[in-house]
């Protein structure tokens, strides 16, 4: 679990440097909750390399809770690309979210892709956000910079104390 942290609960950065690709994340049965920062969960450069070598840009998050509360950050999961200007942005690399449930307060979004050409390499299976956002322009799923369609899968938008579907 990442819980409490003053920081980012778990961040995986590559300082905006445009040259750098991250890939091969792989996280199962992890919890974030409580910390305070930008985001639960921050990766940036999660892009294909252009060299066979090179960080694929995957990620892979099974059975992952985000629990914001009072005082968590802005985002449970915050995936930023190359560049806030889509044309100028690679696409997405493959990134999957299975059975991720991103619950409670968070003042932004519970999940924010930002800076893509197009994210059709991410899928999305039981994916539940109910979470509260307090300001009125962001929303459960927030795309900002972000070029052609996101496959949602069978992702549930649930109004906080309201019931989960199964």
């Amino acid at each position: 679990s990442f819980t409490g942290n003053t920081g980012l609960g778990l961040a995986f950065n590559t300082s905006d440097d445009q040259s750098i690709n991250l890939g091969g994340i792989s996280l199962s049965g992890v919890t974030f909750s409580g910390n305070s920062s930008v985001a639960d969960l921050y990766a940036s450069g999660l892009c294909p390399s252009s060299s066979s070598t090179g960080p694929d840009g995957s990620m892979s998050l099974t059975n992952v809770d985000f629990l914001g509360s009072n005082g968590s950050g802005g985002v449970g999961l915050y995936l930023i690309g190359k560049n806030l200007d889509q044309v100028a942005s690679p696409a997405i690399g493959t990134v999957t979210l299975n059975d991720v449930t991103v619950s409670g307060t968070y003042t932004q979004s519970a999940i924010a892709f930002l800076g893509y050409s197009n994210l059709a390499g991410v899928s999305m299976t039981d994916v539940v956000l109910t979470t509260s956002i307090p300001t009125a322009d962001r929303g459960h799923l927030r795309l900002r910079g972000v070029g052609g369609s996101l496959d949602i899968g069978n992702t549930s938008f649930v109004a906080p104390g309201s019931n989960v579907p199964t």
